[in-house]
């Protein structure tokens, strides 16, 4: 079972770490201060930090020439270091902000690490996770993605959950 209030609090210190000159270094300090009250949320704080700091280890410190562009690297990085709520989270301002095609191509990512992070709630969710992928794919029409994301299109369609999380690449429209 996932903490939820714990989740939550760590995406937020994520983010506002993210906006001064060394963000690893921020985030480590703002999570020393948490207050982990069960053998489960130290489970999961142990689980997340060391994807946190190697998300924050490629952040780039130089303001975006391209909000987007820049949004789309952070939330790559949350993606392939496993921590799909949060590149799901880190999405939803860009979608809200981005005119058109940028809009629909961040809800595709959007449903695209919402059906990994279905998943990670509930591992036999994988009528859920399909539908939420495909629906991703179908948004983002993007074919390099598509074919990382084939094996595990391909298992959820057959009922299992996928065996191996694809790394992703995602390109700014």
């Amino acid at each position: 079972m996932i903490p939820v209030a714990l989740r939550d609090k760590l995406f937020t210190l994520f983010v506002s770490a993210l906006s001064g000159p060394k963000p690893a270094a921020a985030f480590e300090k703002k999570t020393a201060a948490l207050k982990l009250k069960t053998p489960e949320e130290r489970a999961f704080f142990d689980d997340r930090m060391p994807r946190y700091l190697a998300t924050l280890a490629g952040a780039a410190s130089a303001p975006p020439a391209d909000l987007f562009a820049r949004a789309l690297e952070t939330a790559e990085r949350l993606f392939n270091h496993g921590l799909f709520f949060d590149a799901h989270e880190f999405l939803e301002t860009p979608w809200k902000r981005e005119p058109e095609p940028r809009k629909t191509y961040a809800q595709g990512l959007i449903q695209i690490a919402a059906a990994f992070h279905k998943l990670e709630l509930d591992p036999n969710g994988v009528a859920g996770a399909h539908y939420l992928l495909a629906r991703g794919l179908d948004k983002v029409g993007d074919p390099a993605l598509a074919a990382a994301l084939r094996p595990a299109l391909k298992e959820l369609t057959a009922g299992r959950a996928p065996t191996a999380i694809p790394v992703l690449s995602f390109r700014p429209r």
